[in-house]
């Protein structure tokens, strides 16, 4: 799934624009989510998903998941994150984290 979609092009600005925006992104709002699938906690990724737009498809992550977590794993290791912002700075933005587990 992709993280928060930020900006106008998405209708979605809690924290305005610049670099405080992305900041919060970055920080809080993707953080959140990262780490509740990292801790392979299913329940809480959908619920920070959907409070606070975190994720679209969310569900396909907690599916994933729990998958995992029958399969054995214990945790998720963050290989990798950034958003578009870091390759072509703007106004709307989107992050993408890569996750093994």
């Amino acid at each position: 799934t992709d993280l928060t979609h930020y900006g106008p092009n998405y209708g979605f600005s809690p924290h305005g624009s610049g670099k405080g925006a992305v900041s919060w992104v970055k920080e809080m709002n993707d953080k959140g989510f990262i780490d509740r699938v990292l801790n392979l906690d299913e329940t809480g990724l959908l619920e920070h998903a959907a409070k606070n737009s975190s994720a679209c498809s969310a569900g396909a992550a907690a599916a994933a998941v729990a998958a995992c977590r029958a399969m054995g794993s214990t945790r998720g290791l963050l290989a990798d994150y950034y958003t578009s912002y870091d390759v072509m700075p703007g106004d709307s933005f989107v992050g993408y984290a890569g996750i093994i587990f």
